[in-house]
């Protein structure tokens, strides 16, 4: 957080000031009568300052320009009616960096940082507040904030006495004028838990707070502070209706439904009605999409219910996420975290699903999870591979460097973090919301094989027309490392992940090979309309003859009403194949995890709408065929 401090007073003793050194000597030749002048800035030195005090900084610059100040370590600001302060998050270092960008008369100052400690009190008074490192209630609901105060008195001797919680706004907010401390007693172990009570958090805005800790002190102890920069206010979640047990999905767009409007793929948008489900499909708030783009499908693969699961089913993914929130192409993509834009109504998908799960308590048993391809960046990866085949004398774009890195050990080990922080911010969020672990499973699922990776099994050879007319215009070397090593590093480090976050209600689903023998351009099935076999997708034999990927639509060749985030994603077969799938993975209640593989048939249409399932099967994980052997496991 940046500030510009003109405070002159500190309540910690202030040393002598510390002098940059003159400019350098590039900034001399830049200065001088016919440029810009060369400026310094000038700070207050701080002595190692005690917890329970606070420090106002003093920085000043040469040209007289306001001086940008950054904070970093134990340390955060506060904001009074004079003005701000630093104030201690917790003993240890506090940097303070001061910098001045400079103007069209003066070059940017050189940076000042200079480093000072916060001790303890005055027998090492240290507040702590437990949970994460944010605190979190819905409007209407109280915000329970855990509190322990310790102390490394050699004598043993546990602080007793009280405690203060006050949530308020943050530094230059307007005021909170329903904000009100609340105080709490301390147990024999030094512990209590200030209550802001429901009525409290429902009297203020959704958005941002801060949270100070003030420790009264006992005989012992000094008083003490501490201060907690993220607390999220958030509106309250939908309450589902009835009683059933409720499933939701989090993630990208593999969950959301995205590619699900179409059911297998036709020759051109001229067709395109032929494997049309429905305009609507991705209408997920009415008339239009809650989230622009998200493609949050009718029969997306979390509507068990559907598939006759007795359930209530919510899809809170959506198409382009990746583990953090972001955007992406002026479009909001949240990721799987607690990003909070309360003006906009922005939430990041933890966030969502905290509301949820708050909004019905106890009723969430399933929590279906999809991440990852994004952040490997798999869809530009696909998009290049494309862009090289259709290229004449270009390579394969598995010899272009800026691929391969997505797939090498640095970069998996960043995506290893970056996941399995997704699926501890999903446990949080159910934590949170007052939810244990016996009462509600979360399953991470990886990604299925979208393509053959044997040219044998591929219906064109590797001419224009695999791109022309299949939709899969990509070399055969880039079809068998995209199966081959691409799609299993991914799919791996998902895995890994999901171990990583040691959760006892955690399940995996492997998805890799649930769509051998309907995969984009694979032998045995083609497109629909015309001379092929499939004629409609409300045919009889639409399922079994009908691709279950939508087609690669390259930049230059996608029309409407077709989407070119659409694809190489589940089409609307594709989801009533992963509904399947996470119908035997919900069991009925008994969650499992297990590799999802082709069973042999279907089953007759439900309720008479054409949703058609496959039959499928769930196998242990590690028995599961290889992308290319026909699935004859027996069912779990």
């Amino acid at each position: 957080m940046r500030k510009h401090l003109l405070a002159v007073l500190a309540t910690a003793a202030l040393g002598a000031l510390i002098l940059v050194p003159p400019a350098s000597a590039d900034a001399r030749l830049d200065g001088g009568m016919l440029g810009r002048q060369p400026q310094a800035i000038a700070m207050s030195a701080i002595p190692p300052t005690s917890v329970d005090q606070s420090v106002a900084i003093e920085a000043s610059a040469t040209s007289l320009l306001p001086v940008d100040i950054t904070l970093s370590g134990n340390c955060a600001w506060r904001q009074l009616l004079g003005g701000s302060v630093v104030v201690a998050t917790d003993r240890g270092d506090c940097t303070i960096t001061a910098d001045q960008p400079g103007d069209r008369f003066w070059l940017p100052a050189p940076t000042v940082q200079q480093t000072f400690a916060f001790l303890g009190g005055e027998a090492g008074v240290r507040i702590v507040v437990g949970g994460p490192q944010w605190l979190l209630a819905a409007q209407g609901l109280p915000l329970d904030v855990p509190i322990n105060v310790t102390s490394d008195d050699p004598s043993g001797v546990v602080p007793s006495g009280s405690v203060t919680a006050r949530i308020d706004a943050p530094p230059g907010a307007p005021p909170c004028p329903a904000c009100q401390p609340v105080s709490a007693t301390l147990d024999e172990g030094g512990r209590a838990t200030a209550r802001i009570p429901g009525e409290m958090t429902s009297a203020i805005s959704a958005g941002g707070y801060v949270l100070t800790v003030e420790y009264a002190g006992d005989l012992r102890y000094a008083k003490g502070s501490l201060t907690v920069p993220n607390v999220k206010i958030v509106p309250p979640g939908q309450v589902i209706s009835g009683s059933a047990p409720i499933v939701v999905s989090v993630g990208d767009s593999y969950i959301s439904g995205q590619g699900g409007r179409w059911a297998g793929n036709a020759l051109s948008s001229l067709t395109s009605d032929l494997t049309d489900v429905g305009a609507d499909t991705y209408l997920d708030a009415g008339s239009k999409e809650a989230i622009d783009g998200c493609h949050r499908a009718k029969y997306s693969e979390i509507h068990i219910d559907q598939a006759g699961a007795d359930v209530a089913s919510v899809n809170l993914s959506c198409g382009g996420a990746e583990t953090s929130t972001r955007m992406k192409d002026g479009k909001f993509k949240p990721g799987l975290d607690f990003w909070q834009d309360e003006n906009a109504g922005w939430r990041g998908q933890a966030l969502e699903l905290y509301r949820l799960a708050s909004a019905n308590p106890g009723r969430i048993r399933m929590v279906a999870l999809s991440i990852g391809g994004n952040d490997f960046q798999f869809e530009d990866v696909v998009r290049t591979c494309v862009k090289q085949f259709l290229m004449p004398r270009a390579r394969p774009c598995v010899q272009l460097e800026r691929v391969t890195d997505l797939f090498a050990k640095a970069n998996v080990e960043r995506q290893l973090k970056s996941i399995t922080d997704a699926i501890r911010n999903t446990n949080d969020a159910m934590t949170e919301a007052g939810y244990t672990s016996q009462q509600w499973d979360l399953v991470v699922q990886d990604y299925p094989s979208p393509i053959p990776s044997d040219p044998a099994r591929v219906r064109y050879g590797e001419v224009y027309a695999r791109q022309l007319i299949g939709g899969c215009g990509m070399f055969n070397a880039d079809m068998k490392y995209a199966n081959d090593t691409a799609l299993p590093t991914i799919n791996r480090t998902v895995r890994q992940a999901l171990a990583a976050a040691s959760l006892p209600n955690g399940h995996f689903l492997d998805l890799s090979n649930a769509y051998v023998g309907n995969r984009l351009c694979e032998k045995g099935v083609d497109l629909v309309g015309g001379k092929w076999p499939v004629k409609r997708w409300t045919d009889a034999n639409a399922l079994a003859g009908s691709e279950w990927v939508t087609a690669i639509r390259a930049e230059s060749m996608v029309h409407g009403p077709y989407d070119i985030g659409e694809s190489l994603h589940p089409n609307y077969w594709g989801g009533l194949v992963n509904q399947a799938c996470l119908k035997l993975v919900f069991n009925a209640g008994g969650v499992r995890g297990g590799a999802c593989v082709r069973g042999d048939g279907i089953y007759p249409n439900l309720d008479g709408d054409n949703r058609t399932y496959p039959v499928m099967a769930l196998v242990d994980v590690d028995a599961a065929p290889n992308a290319d052997a026909r699935p004859t496991r027996a069912v779990r």
